[in-house]
């Protein structure tokens, strides 16, 4: 004769897993200073991009492109060393700026 076994607490486990993994994300999120940006953006202004944050404040620095007016772009690193600063991709470009206000909508903290 076989008796059926009640499972209990497997459902549970996924919800565990779950929040495990999203408070992972968030915390990655809040010391690494990445973001979702799910709204994106669209250059209003001309933008250079630098290839680091550093970059921005010697104006020797590496200048990686410049982002032309009504390309979209995604945030998805925002730093604040010694200024506020942005890491973006634009098209095929990556680089950091400090010009939020470029932007449509402007790049503010999150």
């Amino acid at each position: 004769m076989k008796v059926a076994r009640r499972e209990t607490g497997k459902g549970r486990s996924y919800v565990i897993w779950l929040g495990l993994a999203a408070a992972v994300v968030a915390l990655f999120g809040l010391v690494g200073g990445y973001r979702l940006d799910l709204a994106g953006r669209v250059v209003a202004k001309r933008v250079a991009l630098y290839q680091e944050w550093e970059g921005m404040l010697d104006p020797a620095a590496k200048v990686v492109g410049y982002v032309e007016p009504g390309t979209k772009c995604r945030v998805f690193q925002v730093g604040a060393k010694s200024i506020l600063n942005y890491r973006v991709r634009c098209g095929n470009l990556i680089g950091w700026t400090a010009d939020g206000y470029s932007f449509d909508p402007p790049i503010t903290t999150y």
